[in-house]
């Protein structure tokens, strides 16, 4: 099985990942803090053109791309969270 993002896959990954830049570690700190939910992040997202829409893999890249920024843990322990939240496969650590 092959696992690697098609480039029109990758390009969505990209687009994602340069909006999720625009909010800072402080910005989260403040919206975790609060108990508040992420509306700035949602009205950036919709207005380039990106909703959650599963068949896309948005909502997925969406994550990946935030985990990064949320958690200064290393990039395997990222992979691992993802194959267990995401593909649902048992915990491998």
């Amino acid at each position: 099985m092959d696992f690697a993002l098609s480039e029109e896959q990758q390009a969505i990954r990209e687009a994602i990942a340069r909006i999720c830049a625009q909010f800072s570690g402080d910005f989260w700190l403040a919206k975790d803090r609060a108990g508040e939910f992420p509306h700035e992040l949602h009205q950036a997202l919709a207005r380039d053109g990106f909703g959650y829409a599963k068949e896309c893999h948005v909502e997925r890249y969406l994550r990946e791309s935030l985990v990064g920024r949320i958690a200064p843990i290393s990039p395997q322990l990222i992979l691992c969270f993802i194959a267990e939240k995401v593909l649902g496969l048992p915990k491998s650590y």
